[in-house]
């Protein structure tokens, strides 16, 4: 694993390191999307379609979190909890992903549903 350039915490202390090399795939398969862009949420890098986040690294917790289609992350959070566990955020629940535990291709995968839940209708027909 490559340290990312958030590779600290607010108070100087080292934290550690995302697991750069999964985390860029979701980031290429993000940024590869229509209109996404990246930016920062709490100290880690998270992604946006028009200002909705839909994946990111929670630096505090260190870890992946995605907004994925309600019914799928029950379906995963009952098969396969080793990978992916309920995350509240607000008043809903995310999904805490372990991106080390997926190939390229699942992570891939993931990364368009979580952009179609905040994705308007338009851009995301386009991809059908």
């Amino acid at each position: 694993m490559r340290r990312c350039r958030f590779g600290f915490r607010a108070d100087g202390s080292a934290r550690e390191t995302i697991p750069v090399v999964k985390f860029d795939v979701l980031r290429q398969a993000a940024l590869s999307l229509p209109e996404v862009e990246e930016g920062v949420h709490r100290g880690g890098p998270a992604f946006k379609c028009r200002g909705k986040t839909f994946a990111l690294w929670w630096a505090e917790g260190e870890r992946t979190i995605m907004k994925l289609d309600p019914y799928h992350q029950t379906f995963l959070f009952e098969v396969r909890p080793e990978i992916f566990a309920p995350c509240k955020v607000g008043m809903g629940v995310w999904s805490y992903v372990d991106l080390q535990a997926l190939d390229d291709e699942e992570i891939g995968a993931l990364t368009k549903e979580a952009w179609r839940t905040v994705a308007p209708r338009r851009p995301g027909r386009a991809l059908e």
